[in-house]
């Protein structure tokens, strides 16, 4: 099978790219809105669909709408790197997050990333 990446910016953009056929979608902006995230997690029954998180409510939010539409949506931890705009805080605060991600697997799935979008070994 071959291996289909992209990047966008909107869940609806997403949505039109998965429902042609785009297998690996990651979504760089957060997923806030309730509606948006019921849509997102009925989205990754496409192929895997990776969002940026920055909060826990929101974590929490799409992992209860993946075990709802019985899917998993992977995740990015989105950090700041000091633009102030979004992002979880370097250091403690983003490792609190990661451990959330890991308290919530089965639903939720981390994404590790670098050059490449590839799901998170044990361990990583």
């Amino acid at each position: 099978m071959v291996r289909l990446e992209l990047l966008v910016p909107k869940l609806s953009e997403a949505e039109v790219l998965m429902k042609a056929g785009m297998l690996i979608v990651l979504i760089a902006n957060q997923v806030v809105d309730l509606a948006n995230i019921t849509r997102l997690a009925k989205l990754a029954g496409y192929g895997q669909i990776i969002v940026a998180v920055d909060q826990l409510e929101n974590l929490i939010q799409i992992a209860g709408a993946a075990n709802e539409a019985r899917t998993t949506v992977h995740v990015v931890i989105e950090i700041d790197v000091g633009m102030h705009r979004s992002g979880a805080q370097p250091g403690e605060p983003a490792l609190k997050l990661a451990k959330e991600v890991s308290i919530l697997s089965g639903f939720i799935s981390p994404v590790c990333t670098g050059m490449k979008v590839s799901p998170c070994s044990k361990g990583s």
